[in-house]
Formats: structure tokens, C-alpha cells, sequence
């Protein structure tokens, strides 16, 4: 079957990333410079049928550097001087978030106020926290007045380091406001998108459905699960999941939609409804499901995917799944194109694509009951191209994450369509929700019981070294190319497939424990503590930090043990703490 839509999603992607590199560096503005001269004197020759996908890179390229660099909208003097502002006339535009006793959204701004009291007209977006004092109640499409610290976001301190500032400008958000929710005032109500509105009221009363129903601690596994709230999940928690391989289920995704159109469309077959009214009340359920939990990327990405498949089946005809998934992509990508740089939308679109690529040259090797196969199947496949990504973001990898996901992912997918449902019977019957809630209670501590237990295995998860790009592209090729089996070239019957895949696993060996052979002393940029790490020629480890006694160090989860991590380092031989005061 032919897959155009891939190509166009491919190329389009190809563009976005070449202009990111051409704004951001003089290295990649030459190379984007040769690739993008090379495409344009070979849609002569080589692509003569195709200079159409020039001209899609082209449009990648134009659509990042117009929303990003050339119309980016902005705050005027506020990026230049933010500390010269005091308060802020903004528009609530996200769904605001509550976690850790804050409330964060992203606003509109409408107008700002100096320090020597005078209005300025502004336009632009920020990133707003207010810590929660009085629990003032803020909703979507609020326009309030607030007084507060204005910033620019922070930078990367370290190398691999966290770039919140990067992070935001993929979000054309510029700005950040910190203050106190006693310091925002309302001021009245903007135009909102009713969809929008739907959606935060019906999260909201999700959300008061699993307080009453779940106890506290479960309750919080439960809104991670079926909202991906995991800003709510205790750190102990958090870490388990993480250890374990298995925090993907705390990520709203294309699982729990394809569960819930699974389970919705056997519902309404059994039901005995024609499979095209079928197909068409299933496509109704799984928008209402995507406005439910907030439409997060991965789950629109996921809605939009299962709608080419649903329509297709109104329609009577074939769809192919990994066209609906780069067409997903696409849509995406064409209404966001900084979605492109998000961990979020890499993790979910790789996860799903992986699973697809590989879902019929894993059946090869087929063993033991259907179910557990599947289980083992999904996982191996979907870690198969999330790989690079985890490795490089977030430097580590899960040893126990196939064992894990065998319990997690059935338990996960129970709790998800028992959820749903005891949603739908608590906006009736109350009382019924209470019941599902026990049943659902049930199942958390269940798979509560198994993370924390596989999660404290020694070395249930290992640091490691950020890959080099020249690995990541030899890799993905190589895994693109395994399941065709007449795409190889042999030299003296010596298959070149299996000499790479060797290469792969030698040179990813040696870059992830070798160790080092001289001294080093490298000093750790963080927020409230003075740290350096000295490697010893023998390859021992001796961490010496310092700070002021009495005071809260954040710079040690956020700054020094990511550091450690992204240099591949699991633990240190010797740690010194002093105080420096």
C-alpha cells in the first residue's frame, strides 16, 4: 500500500528542524545551507516526479521561521527588562493547572504596569504561577490583574542540562510571572473557546469524581493514569514509575484512546447498532474522551489517528495505520510547529510508530500464550525507536521495564476503561461511582504493589551518556531497514545488516561504560549550592557540595543529579557536604 502521507509528514518535519538549526547556530545554518541547495538541484534529477517534496521542506522551513522568528509575537521591552515591570493585565488562554499548592497557566497579555505606575499596552504570551494562599478559584478565559515578579525563563546551567527557556519559545511563550494568588485580581472575562470551556468542566468534575470515590494516595495514580496528571503524584511515586520503564501509562496517550474506542465500539456492536453508526458514535466518544483530559498533544495526536481509522470504516474503506499516524503528525505539526521539539509529542509519536513498524516482523518470533507475547511485543517495539530519545533527554534506561510492563499495562488498561466508566455513572448516580471507586482502589494498590517492588531492585535503572548524533542516525536506519528482508547488502556472504547491527551494540557499549582514564574535576552550575565532581583515574567518584545551612538546595534535583545522570554516572564513591556559611 503506498504511504504518500508519510513522505509529506517526513519532509515537512525535515523542514521545521532545518530551520530551528538555521536560527540557532552557524554550524547549522551551513549545513541547512548544502541540504536544502542539494533538494533544490536534485528535484531535477533525482526527485523530477516528486518536486513537489521540495517544496513541502520549503514550507516546513517558512512555517518555523514565520511563527518563531519573523511574526513571533512578544512583549516589547518586557524580554529586554522584565524586572522593570510590576503588573500585568492577562487572559487566562490554557487550562489552568493546580499541583504542589500552585496554580499554573499560560496567558495573553493586554496590558503592563511600570514601576512608576503607568500603563503600556503589550501583546504577547507568559507563563504564569501563582502560589496558592487563598485558593482563589481561576478559570479558562479569566482576565486578571496581577502583581508579581516578571522574568525570563532560565537556561540550561549545565550541559544536557533542562533548557526551560527553549522550552517555552517552542510554546512562542517568552515571559515568566511568578506571584501569589492574593496578587491577582479579576478583572472581568474574554472571549473563550466553548470547547475549551467544556473541556475544563468536564476534567473538573472528573477530577472531584475520583476524590470522592478513591482514597487520597490512590486517587492521585488514578488522575495520572486517566488524565496524565502526574504533577500530582507524590516524588516516591514519580521515581517508581520512572525505574520501572512503565511512566509512559502516567502519559495520556494513544493507549487509552485506542482503549476506549476499543471498548466503545464492542459496546455499541453488541448493542446490535450497524457498524457504520458504530464506527460514527465511537469517533463522538473518543472527542468527548480527548476533551475530558484536558486535549493534551498526545492524546489530540491519538484522536486524530483513531478518527482516519473510524472514518474510514464510515466510508467503507481501507485505512492504513501508519498513514493515519503521520497524518495525525501532520495536522499537528501544520496547527503547531513547535509540537515538533516537544519530549511529549517525540515520546508518543515514536512509541506508536515503533509499535506499528514492527508489528507484523515481530510475530516471527512469536512464543508462549497470545496475551503475554502481545504485552512483551508492544513494549519491546515501542522501546525500540524510544531508545535515542529517552537516552539522550532523559539518561537513563529501565533494565526492568519489559518484566515491569507485563503487570503494568494490563492493570493500567482495566483502571482506564473501569475509570471512564465510573465517570460516566458519577455524572448520574453518585453512589455508583463509590463502588467502581473500591474496585478501581483495588487495582492501584495492585499495581502499586508491583512497582514498588520491581523499582527497588539494585539497579532497576541505569544512567546513561547522551548518544552521539552520528549513532542516533546509524541506528534508526538500521532498525528502518531490519524488517525488509531483501533491503541488505552482503560482502563474501557477510550480511552488512548484521555487521551494523554488531557496530551498534559494540560502539553503544563502549560509549555507555567506558570509563575514564585521567583525572577530572568538573564544577556543577546550580541554584543554592557549590558543587564539584572529581573522577579519579581509577574511575572512582567524589561529589563535594556545599550550601547554607537552613536553607532548601533545589539545585541538587534539578541541576546536579540530571548533570551526574546525562554523564552516565549511577553513583558516587564519596560524597562531602559541607556547610559554607
Amino acid at each position: 500500500m503506498n504511504r504518500p502521507v508519510i513522505f509529506i509528514f517526513v519532509v515537512y518535519a525535515a523542514g521545521l528542524f532545518a530551520a530551528y538549526m538555521f536560527f540557532h547556530s552557524f554550524g547549522g545554518c551551513f549545513v541547512f545551507s548544502l541540504l536544502f541547495a542539494a533538494l533544490i538541484s536534485g528535484s531535477g534529477f533525482f526527485l523530477k516526479k516528486n518536486r513537489v517534496l521540495v517544496y513541502i521542506f520549503a514550507a516546513g522551513f517558512v512555517m518555523h521561521a514565520f511563527f518563531y522568528h519573523i511574526h513571533s509575537p512578544h512583549l516589547g521591552k518586557l524580554i529586554a527588562e522584565p524586572e522593570r515591570i510590576k503588573t500585568a493585565v492577562i487572559k487566562v488562554s490554557t487550562i489552568p493547572k493546580t499541583a504542589d499548592g500552585k496554580i499554573k497557566f499560560r496567558g495573553t497579555v493586554r496590558a503592563v504596569k511600570h514601576k512608576d505606575g503607568e500603563y503600556e499596552k503589550a501583546a504577547g504570551r507568559v507563563m504564569a504561577t501563582l502560589a496558592q494562599n487563598t485558593f482563589k478559584d481561576i478559570s479558562y478565559g479569566d482576565i486578571l490583574e496581577i502583581t508579581g515578579r516578571f522574568s525570563k525563563p532560565f537556561e540550561a546551567k549545565n550541559p544536557g542540562g533542562f533548557n526551560y527557556r527553549e522550552y517555552l519559545e517552542h510554546k512562542r511563550t517568552y515571559v515568566t510571572l511568578y506571584a501569589q494568588d492574593h496578587n491577582a485580581k479579576t478583572a472581568g472575562r474574554g472571549f473563550v473557546n466553548p470547547l475549551f470551556s467544556l473541556s475544563q468542566y468536564l476534567r473538573k468534575r472528573f477530577e472531584r469524581i475520583i476524590d470522592e470515590s478513591i482514597p487520597e494516595k490512590e486517587a492521585e495514580v488514578a488522575q495520572g493514569i486517566m488524565l496524565g496528571n502526574q504533577a500530582v503524584l507524590s516524588e516516591d511515586v514519580h521515581s517508581a514509575f520512572i525505574r520501572t520503564g512503565t511512566v509512559h501509562i502516567l502519559a495520556v496517550s494513544g493507549m487509552n484512546v485506542g482503549l476506549v474506542a476499543l471498548f466503545v465500539f464492542l459496546f455499541f456492536k453488541l448493542a446490535g447498532i450497524r457498524r457504520k453508526n458504530t464506527a460514527a458514535l465511537t469517533l463522538v466518544c473518543v472527542w468527548v474522551f480527548a476533551l475530558v483530559t484536558g486535549g493534551d498533544p498526545s492524546i489530540t495526536r491519538a484522536a486524530v489517528m483513531a478518527s482516519f481509522v473510524l472514518a474510514g470504516i464510515m466510508l467503507e474503506r481501507d485505512t492504513d495505520i501508519l498513514n493515519s499516524l503521520a497524518a495525525a503528525g501532520l495536522v499537528i505539526l501544520l496547527i503547531s510547529p513547535g509540537q515538533l521539539f516537544d519530549v511529549g509529542f517525540q515520546l508518543s509519536f515514536l512509541a506508536a510508530a515503533g509499535i506499528v513498524y514492527f508489528s507484523e516482523y515481530i510475530k516471527r518470533f512469536s512464543f508462549g500464550p497470545a496475551g503475554v507475547f502481545e504485552i512483551i511485543s508492544v513494549t519491546v517495539t515501542s522501546q525500540i525507536f524510544l531508545f535515542p530519545v529517552m537516552a539522550n533527554t532523559f539518561n537513563h534506561f529501565s533494565v526492568m521495564a519489559v518484566i515491569a510492563n507485563l503487570t503494568a499495562v494490563p492493570l493500567a488498561s482495566a483502571i482506564t476503561i473501569l475509570g471512564f466508566v465510573m465517570w460516566g455513572a458519577g455524572m448520574i448516580l453518585p453512589y455508583a461511582a463509590e463502588i467502581l471507586g473500591a474496585a478501581l482502589w483495588v487495582l492501584i494498590k495492585v499495581l502499586m504493589f508491583f512497582v514498588n517492588f520491581l523499582g527497588s531492585v539494585p539497579y532497576a535503572a541505569i544512567s546513561m551518556k547522551a548518544m552521539p548524533p552520528l549513532f542516533i542516525i546509524i541506528y534508526y536506519l538500521f532498525f528502518l531497514v531490519l524488517p525488509y528482508d531483501d533491503v541488505d547488502v552482503k560482502v563474501k556472504k557477510v550480511s552488512l545488516k548484521a555487521i551494523s547491527g554488531v557496530v551498534l551494540i559494540v560502539w553503544g557499549g563502549l560509549h555507555i561504560f567506558m570509563p575514564v582514564s585521567d583525572y577530572s574535576a568538573r564544577y556543577i552550575s546550580s541554584g543554592g549550592i557549590n558543587a564539584v565532581l572529581h573522577i579519579t583515574k581509577d574511575n572512582k567518584k567524589i561529589l563535594v557540595a556545599g550550601c547554607d545551612s537552613g536553607k532548601k538546595a533545589p539545585g541538587i534535583k534539578y541541576e546536579i543529579i540530571p548533570y551526574m545522570k546525562q554523564q552516565g554516572i549511577n553513583n558516587v564513591d564519596l560524597l562531602a557536604v559541607y556547610n559554607v556559611s
